[in-house]
């Protein structure tokens, strides 16, 4: 499981622009399950 923070340097990593809610809201749908997270691109969001 990944923290916030973790969450937050993924999609920074993947040069996905997000704002602090977004990424709130983000969390509370994948929660900390890496591979959601490796699902979202730059197009998805």
């Amino acid at each position: 499981m990944l923290t916030l923070h973790e969450c937050e340097q993924h999609i920074r990593a993947k040069k996905i622009q997000a704002s602090h809610y977004d990424l709130l809201e983000y969390y509370m749908v994948f929660g900390g399950i890496p591979f959601y997270w490796s699902l979202l691109t730059r197009c998805s969001i």
